[in-house]
């Protein structure tokens, strides 16, 4: 993992990915679009082939990938926990189709991983279609910081 050489089949060799869904305040115009509990999504899986853990956070500027050890993962998920909304498990679906990530945002970019067919472009709405679909709630905010649901918004 440490030594620099490429992974092997990169993301692609993870079937299986921890979809996390976070709140945060409105840093941007098209925050303005979604509400402060599901402002952004990303990811984490297990590269069985190298033992680690990868972290998949697509930001407005750049794409952040992480290699992990337990450790590793353990302390981003303690950074990130305060503003976990919601965390969902599923498996990739299929290989990226070529116009699933119009628009480089968190939600495209997950659905892109994911090789996902969904129309969502807000976090939340990629939550009612992976739920649709079949994805396992690992972690859901019981009583959120709004009174909004995914489930309420169109």
């Amino acid at each position: 993992m440490t030594d620099g050489t490429p992974i092997d089949d990169g993301l692609l060799a993870i079937r299986s990915w921890h979809i996390v869904f976070v709140a945060r305040e409105r840093e941007s115009w098209w925050d303005l679009l979604t509400s402060p509990d599901w402002r952004h999504v990303c990811a984490y899986g297990y590269h069985v082939s190298e033992a680690c853990w990868v972290i998949y956070d697509p930001t407005e500027t750049y794409t952040r990938v992480v290699l992990a050890d337990d450790d590793g993962l353990d302390e981003w998920l303690m950074g990130i926990g305060p503003r976990m909304t919601a965390v969902l498990r599923t498996t990739v679906k299929a290989q990226p189709r070529p116009l699933s990530r119009l628009g480089f945002f968190c939600t495209s970019a997950i659905k892109h991983l994911l090789g996902f067919p969904s129309g969502a472009f807000r976090p939340e709405a990629l939550y009612r279609d992976l739920k649709a679909d079949g994805a396992e709630e690992v972690f859901r905010l019981e009583y959120g910081r709004q009174s909004e649901t995914p489930e309420g918004r169109s």
